[in-house]
C-alpha cells in the first residue's frame, strides 16, 4: 500500500517560487551554530532551509546503505528497542530548534501524517531490507530535499511489474519517483533505492516514520515530541 503525491520540488511563497538547488532568500547562515539557523526558519519550511541545516548538523552511521565521504544521515525524534523499550533520541535533546524545523517541513507535506521520528540522508543508497523496527500500522514518508533525476524507491508490490534491481531477488513491485515529489508508502513491505544521475551527493531525502512500540514512551517524553512537532499516533 502506498500513495503518491504531487511534486513539491519548489514552493510558492510570497508570490515566488523557490527552487531546492538554490538557497533560500533572506537567510544565512552566519556561524556554524544549526540551532541558532534553525531559530531563523520561517513558518513555511523550504526545502533549502533543510539542506543548510544537514550541513551543519552533525553527522551520524546510517542504519542501512553504504557509507562514502560524500554521504552523511541525520535521525532525530523517538527510538524503540527490543519491541519493549521506547525513548528520546539523543539529537532529539541536542537539537530542538532543528528538530521543530524538520517537523514543520513534514507537516506541511502532510498535516494528517502520524510520525514519531525523522532521518535526513544525504548520498546514501538503501539495500534491499524491511523496516521490521517501524510500527506495523503506521505508514512512512519518504520526500527529495535536494533536487536530483532517478533515485526512485523501489517497493514490493503484489500489482508491480518492474523486477527488484538486487539481483539476489527475483521479487516484482513498484518504482515511487521521490524526486517528483514525497510518497508515503509501507516500509514494512520490501523496498530499496534506485540509481541516480550524477555525484553520489547529489541526492538528498527526509524520511519520517513510527517506531515499534511508542506506546511504551513516558508521557513528559511523549509530551516533549509533540511539543516540538511529531505527530504521535495512538499506539497505545
Amino acid at each position: 500500500m502506498y500513495e503518491f503525491i504531487l511534486p513539491t520540488d519548489a514552493f510558492q511563497v510570497g508570490g515566488e517560487r523557490q527552487d531546492a538547488s538554490r538557497p533560500a532568500k533572506g537567510f544565512q547562515a552566519d556561524s556554524p551554530d544549526p540551532e541558532g539557523y534553525a531559530l531563523q526558519v520561517p513558518d513555511t519550511v523550504l526545502r533549502p532551509h533543510v539542506l543548510q541545516l544537514l550541513e551543519m548538523l552533525p553527522g551520524e552511521p546510517p542504519a542501512r546503505g553504504h557509507e562514502n565521504e560524500d554521504s552523511k544521515s541525520f535521525t532525530t525524534g523517538s527510538y524503540s528497542f527490543g519491541g519493549g523499550i521506547a525513548g528520546l533520541r539523543k539529537n532529539t535533546t541536542l537539537f530542538p530548534a532543528s528538530t521543530s524545523v524538520l517537523c514543520r517541513f513534514v507537516r506541511q507535506l502532510d498535516a494528517s501524517f502520524e510520525f514519531g521520528a525523522i532521518a535526513v540522508f544525504q548520498g546514501l543508497k538503501a539495500p534491499l531490507h524491511k523496516d521490521s523496527g517501524n510500527a506495523g500500522t503506521a505508514m512512512s514518508l519518504l520526500a527529495p530535499v535536494s533536487s536530483f533525476r532517478g533515485g526512485g524507491l523501489w517497493v514490493a508490490s503484489v500489482a508491480g511489474r518492474i523486477l527488484c534491481p538486487d539481483p539476489m531477488s527475483e521479487e516484482l513491485g513498484e518504482v515511487l519517483e521521490v524526486a517528483e515529489g514525497h510518497v508515503i508508502f509501507d516500509s514494512r513491505r520490501p523496498h530499496c533505492t534506485m540509481d541516480w544521475e550524477g555525484e553520489c551527493k547529489d541526492l538528498v531525502v527526509l524520511a519520517a516514520f513510527t517506531p515499534l512500540s511508542l506506546g511504551k514512551l513516558s508521557e513528559a517524553d511523549a509530551t516533549h515530541l509533540a511539543k516540538l512537532g511529531f505527530k504521535l499516533p495512538d499506539l497505545a
